[in-house]
């Protein structure tokens, strides 16, 4: 499938965003001239940036206990 609307490219933001998928030339140029696309990609990234960078928490000391 070649994306070819905002709708088409949306489906596919949160995927390039983490990095499981590669924007192929037709999304990439869908990205490049579509402020909306891009601003979710942004926002997409953003998201997965912090993500990332949050401290995972600690189990509580009896969740191992039994």
């Amino acid at each position: 499938m070649i994306p070819t609307s905002c709708s088409d490219v949306l489906d596919l933001v949160d995927a390039i965003a983490a990095g499981d998928l590669t924007p192929d030339t037709a999304t990439a140029a869908h990205l490049s001239s579509c402020p909306v696309c891009t601003r979710a990609l942004a926002d997409a990234r953003e998201i997965e940036r912090l993500l990332q960078t949050r401290p995972s928490p600690q189990p509580a000391a009896q969740f191992t206990a039994r």
